[in-house]
């Protein structure tokens, strides 16, 4: 949380997720970062469990928010009554630390599990998705399935559906005019 991460600021993304393939590394797996030359790098790390030839479980999240640099001054991370408070920990932050150590503990505990996992960690989902579609989709096709750990709404309601985005342009024709003098 302590990182900002703009979906727009490619030098800060890339340092972020330079530092969390390193944490992955750590923790046992192959992590590979997959260069994207319009937005932040993104992450692929690999777990080698159970079944080798099995399709792998793969846990989707990203890393960027909506939040702009500075706002830690104005929403600094803090710890209040058992909850933690910054920019961007509910969407993604909080999951992001749940996933390094779930399969920290994995690793600790001697754990197998019945399948490979695959953790795909990208940059622009905040802006759509744009640059990791195609490697989502990638990865997804060959997943026996996804999991996407981004926290509940509040009340633990769980996000089954997403609503999407959209883009328009709008072009008019016909000659300008001041509607109060030129109707």
């Amino acid at each position: 949380v302590e990182e900002e991460t703009p979906s727009r600021d490619k030098l800060r993304l890339d340092a972020f997720i330079a530092g969390l393939a390193a944490r992955y590394a750590a923790v046992g797996a192959s992590v590979e970062i997959i260069a994207n030359m319009t937005r932040g790098n993104h992450l692929r790390a690999r777990f080698v469990h159970g079944d080798g030839n099995a399709a792998p479980a793969l846990i989707l999240c990203h890393y960027d928010t909506v939040w702009p640099v500075g706002s830690l001054a104005t929403h600094p991370f803090r710890k209040e009554g058992g909850k933690a408070y910054g920019p961007g920990i509910l969407d993604m932050q909080s999951s992001l630390a749940l996933v390094e150590s779930s399969l920290r503990a994995v690793g600790e505990l001697n754990l197998t599990l019945p399948r490979p996992v695959t953790v795909l960690v990208t940059s622009d989902e905040e802006i759509g998705s744009g640059a990791s579609r195609a490697v989502i989709e990638e990865e997804a096709r060959r997943s026996a399935y996804v999991l996407v750990l981004e926290a509940p709404l509040p009340g633990g309601v769980l996000k089954t559906a997403r609503k999407g985005t959209g883009a328009y342009t709008v072009e008019t024709i016909g000659r300008a005019a001041h509607a109060g003098v030129e109707p």
